[in-house]
């Protein structure tokens, strides 16, 4: 085969596996999908969402993300997730199904920095390629919009203190993680009291949501309930945008998709500012930012430049 069909090939394969569903990918796990089926959903869901705030799995969120969505479907049992089920799922069975080949080596640090007047955030980013640094313009550029803006700008500092909070919880300072290798199987606690302990770091209450002065009404943009979640899952596409980044149980949240909520931002804060008829001016701000810090960077070191 020609190199040139080869790659059209690899390009087309990567499509068809982007418009794939989880629920298509489910038919390729016959046997996970029968253990699932007598595990408890709730701390399953919980415990899976936890393993994508770990650094050493950003190069898995797709894998994890694809566990997520069939444990909302197929879970429906009591038993409490074990470390040697996580295990067995993930670096066995999930390792060897096509979604494999959708896993890349991470290009950037798995916490990164943004921001803002209200304080600096964390926020994870999984394996997007740069989310902080679109993020960090978006939000440098809603400072500079007018006061109709100031409860947008509320809700996207609510959805960064809760990425804040689980940032912390991990204990991971800014520009944490080293890039890792898409080889390593996904990093699982060395027991099942650790996991236990780490499926905590993924779920909020209304004691956090208070200590940190959020309204659960200002993440509604970002939250979706645990029925709808679990209704929607069959037809989520491996591609699919995840714009409700947490799981809302009535209860407690569970942040479902930790390295979802820079871009979630992104994209709330565009489609809240177009409902305002303000997208001219929002772009207009994002490539004056742009522009100036592409200046910037091009004449850095200028002086020293030998004519």
């Amino acid at each position: 085969m020609r190199i040139e069909d080869a790659i059209e090939t690899m390009y087309q394969d990567s499509l068809a596996l982007e418009h794939k569903t989880f629920a298509q990918l489910g038919e390729e796990l016959a046997a996970l999908i029968g253990e699932l089926r007598s595990y408890a959903r709730v701390s399953a869901l919980a415990a899976v969402a936890a393993l994508a705030l770990v650094a050493e799995n950003r190069t898995h969120v797709i894998r994890i993300d694809c566990l997520l969505y069939l444990i909302a479907m197929h879970c429906n049992g009591q038993n409490r997730v074990t470390v040697q089920a996580l295990d067995r799922w993930l670096n066995e069975w999930l390792a060897r199904c096509s979604l494999r080949a959708r896993e890349d080596p991470a290009e950037d640090v798995a916490v990164a920095p943004v921001m803002t007047d209200s304080g600096d955030f964390r926020v994870f980013t999984g394996d997007w390629s740069n989310p902080d640094y679109y993020l960090q313009d978006v939000l440098d550029a809603l400072q500079k919009g007018p006061d109709t803006l100031h409860a947008l700008r509320n809700e996207c500092y609510a959805a960064l203190r809760l990425s804040e909070l689980v940032a912390a919880r991990r204990g991971y300072a800014r520009f944490a993680g080293d890039p890792g290798s898409e080889a390593a199987p996904v990093w699982l606690p060395a027991c099942n009291e650790a996991l236990d302990l780490l499926s905590r770091q993924a779920v909020i209450d209304n004691y956090d949501l208070a200590t940190l002065g959020v309204d659960r009404n200002s993440i509604q943009s970002f939250s979706t309930s645990l029925e709808k979640f679990c209704e929607g899952a069959s037809a989520v596409t491996v591609g699919a945008v995840r714009r409700q980044p947490f799981i809302d149980t009535g209860n407690v949240l569970i942040l479902g998709h930790p390295t979802a909520i820079p871009m979630a931002v992104v994209w709330h804060a565009f489609s809240a500012v177009q409902r305002f008829h303000m997208l001219p001016g929002l772009q207009k701000h994002l490539a004056r930012i742009q522009g100036g810090r592409t200046l910037s960077e091009s004449t850095r070191d200028a002086h020293q430049m030998i004519p």
